[in-house]
């Protein structure tokens, strides 16, 4: 192989590096992997560290040989080579040119693994496509490294986007404040060294009913069911999109009649992208809308008539295959929104914009505790590092704005504001661009990222008193036992992290389906999805419940149950923009488990206290505007922010 496809000298400097000075291997490990390296030897040296580190033991010339011996990876004097080499303190550089050199092998190696496939073994084209598209994307994301960004940088990006849409048409206290008197009477605030696991239902939204056809980035259909975590789906910019979970429970389903292309069925809360077809007011033809399909339902006529489902023209240009779009009627339809019954849906969360293509390149659409807990501690002046792998930056922004200013969610997310409006959210975001809210947006995050990332934070800033992540199922690991024992390390360090920094940590999880099953759907320890190390290592564990979105669709499922017998029933659930919340303590090691009450309000994405016995009540006051979606497009649901 060339040589300017590795180089043997730096391999050997950087591994010196980190034997000389073990305190860099977790800045290092965040960004290298062992396959980084292109000696074999070095390869196994490197993972021996690692070893070494989950193990928390000395990463030194005696515990490596020791490692090495035991995995029949020893060698002598490639090991003296490598403690010959004169340790370098500018570790960033020679890092980058380890990584720049692996994504060439990694080229390199595609290159030959095509032409094998291709040539010799003669696979399928669809096949070869497929299998370049997945290989492409993996190497794109080994070689892209993200950092913080400051709270001043993504509120004036946030504010430009905004514009551009707009041109569019207590004395118990002991620990960190949570920001909720309720809570705070229960914990005392989150202790300095806390794991925090927040966890509730899996989001509902971006649901479709079985049989669905989603368009794969390689140009072939799959039912919505048969969609695999990994796979790459088709984006409405010709880009692909990755899934990373999978969803499937039971919810009132609806058929979304098109007039020029194929129906298609859907969950209740799935989020409809549609496009305005007409000018008028401040609002703008082509402007884009993602409305739930809850919402669209309650809308008027003139409301449905504006807007349409639209098609997405793919560019070929980024594309390594072409389909026969004469099918297809690319033209925007006419929609119609019609209940069909309450089954089985299936859905996925993808990274990105979260949009994705049906068979006819339909365009459809894939939390709120935490940021109002951040909100309360960025106000108070402290601190507060936010991992954020699955939303940007800026739409954490909104929502915090949202929250801040009492302006709705919606209005915000298409720049439809009145004078006075436009003069809170300019002082909003001015306090929030002074404010110390970091965030990692990069998506990709392993308990070395973290901790590296953290530790260096936390030496720049010592003002942070809190670091969230959203949410630990996406993070990644480096175990080959399976997803389990890859939840169960990241679990455990982010306990031991949070001891180290003494600041509260607090993951958001998911739950598992199963809760979807029984009768009692409050959820319980057992609910924790992948791994009981999440319930052993957490000091508190609590659950995020809504009771009306149970009740609702259980009255829905009778009120259809008795005019299906030619009974009349009449369905007493009514919507409210305020809904009661339960904040179940499910374990608190240092204290009561129990719930405490909240209010969700559901415009600004914000939940309050509830009233508490001795209380002055208090009112909330809603404007209403008819042309204006008056609820939280998003999902409101824990964990996916």
């Amino acid at each position: 192989m060339s040589e300017n496809m590795y180089n043997l000298n730096i391999e050997r400097a950087v591994l010196s590096a980190i034997i000389f000075d073990p305190q860099i291997f977790e800045e290092l490990a965040a960004k290298l992997k062992a396959h980084d390296f292109y000696l074999p030897f070095h390869q196994h040296v490197f993972a021996g560290m690692e070893e070494l580190a989950r193990e928390d033991k000395p990463i030194d010339e005696e515990f490596l040989k020791s490692k090495l011996s035991s995995n029949g990876n020893y060698d002598e004097v490639a090991l003296l080579d490598i403690l010959a080499s004169n340790p370098i303190s500018n570790t960033d550089a020679y890092l980058g040119e380890i990584k720049a050199r692996s994504t060439k092998r990694a080229l390199a190696t595609l290159a030959t693994t095509i032409k094998k496939v291709t040539i010799e073994d003669d696979l399928p084209t669809d096949e070869v496509m497929n299998m370049v598209e997945k290989k492409l994307y993996e190497i794109t994301q080994n070689s892209t490294s993200e950092d913080f960004r400051e709270s001043k940088e993504i509120t004036l990006s946030m504010i430009e986007e905004i514009n551009r849409l707009k041109a569019l048409g207590n004395s118990k206290l002991l620990g960190i404040d949570t920001g909720f008197h309720n809570l705070n009477d229960k914990t005392q605030g989150f202790g300095k060294g806390d794991l925090v696991i927040i966890a509730a239902r899996p989001a509902m939204g971006k649901c479709l009913g079985k049989g669905t056809n989603v368009l794969m980035f390689d140009g072939t259909l799959k039912a919505v069911e048969e969609v695999k975590v990994g796979e790459l789906l088709m984006g409405d910019d010709s880009t692909p999109r990755k899934v990373l979970s999978l969803a499937h429970g039971r919810e009132e389903m609806y058929w979304v009649r098109q007039n020029k292309g194929i129906d298609y069925r859907v969950n209740k809360s799935h989020i409809l992208s549609l496009k305005r077809s007409r000018n008028e007011g401040k609002h703008k033809h082509g402007d884009i809308l993602n409305i739930e399909v809850s919402d669209y339902i309650e809308k008027s006529n003139k409301f449905k008539s504006n807007y349409k489902g639209y098609k997405a023209k793919l560019d070929f240009s980024k594309l390594l295959f072409t389909v026969d779009l004469f099918k297809y009627d690319l033209e925007d339809s006419d929609i119609k929104v019609e209940y069909d019954k309450v089954d089985d849906y299936y859905g996925f969360e993808i990274d990105g914009n979260k949009l994705f293509l049906l068979e006819d390149m339909t365009v459809t659409h894939n939390t709120s505790l935490v940021l109002n807990m951040t909100q309360k501690a960025i106000e108070r002046g402290e601190g507060v590092a936010f991992f954020s792998l699955e939303m940007p930056a800026e739409q954490l922004m909104l929502r915090l704005l949202s929250t801040e200013t009492s302006i709705p969610l919606q209005k915000l997310r298409v720049g439809d504001l009145t004078d006075d409006e436009w003069s809170n959210l300019s002082k909003a975001s001015d306090k929030m661009a002074g404010r110390k809210l970091f965030v990692d947006d990069g998506g990709l995050a392993t308990i070395h990222h973290v901790r590296s990332k953290l530790r260096k934070l936390k030496a720049k800033h010592p003002e942070i008193t809190m670091a969230i992540i959203d949410y630990l199922q996406l993070m990644s690991g480096d175990s080959s036992e399976g997803r389990q024992q890859v939840i169960s390390e990241i679990s455990r360090g982010l306990k031991q992290l949070a001891r180290e920094l003494e600041i509260p940590i607090l993951a958001l999880s998911q739950l598992n389906r199963g809760v979807e099953s029984r009768d009692n759907k409050r959820p319980m320890l057992s609910d924790l999805r992948e791994s009981g190390s999440i319930e052993q290592d957490a000091d508190i564990v609590m659950f995020v419940y809504r009771d009306d979105v149970y009740r609702e669709a259980a009255e829905k499922e009778r009120e259809m149950k008795a005019k299906a017998e030619g009974k009349e029933y009449e369905n007493k659930f009514q919507n409210k923009p305020e809904e009661d919340t339960e904040l179940i303590l499910g374990k608190h090691r240092n204290g009561p488990t129990g719930t405490v009450k909240l209010l969700f309000q559901k415009r600004f994405t914000r939940f309050v206290d509830a009233q508490r016995d001795g209380d002055v009540p208090f009112e909330v006051i809603y404007e209403e505007d008819g042309n204006m979606d008056t609820r939280d497009m998003g999902n409101i649901e824990l964990p996916m922010i």
